[in-house]
């Protein structure tokens, strides 16, 4: 869970699309109520498992595409940045 209190990232400034999606708004919503749990869902291509931002505050994954559990990309594919949408929008 993104501590909404003590929020700091040193890559924000340069996240741009943070200011399409509203992000500052919704970091405002939840500051104000500070102890509540938020949840996002994601629902775009694969994304990297690995990824440090990620590894921790991923609380389920399903493939729909493959009706499985496993949403990394294909191991043919983890260099086309066409995957790695979803880690980004993550």
């Amino acid at each position: 869970m993104l501590d909404v209190v003590n929020f700091s990232d040193p890559l924000y400034d340069k996240q741009t699309y943070l200011d399409t999606i509203g992000f500052e708004q919704s970091l405002g919503l939840c500051s104000r109520n500070p102890t509540k749990e938020v949840s996002v869902a994601i629902i775009d291509s694969a994304f990297d498992l690995s990824h440090e931002d990620l590894q921790k505050n991923i609380i389920f994954q399903k493939d729909v595409a493959n009706d499985d559990n496993n949403v990394a990309p294909p191991p043919d594919q983890l260099s086309n940045v066409d995957w790695a949408h979803g880690t980004y929008s993550a």
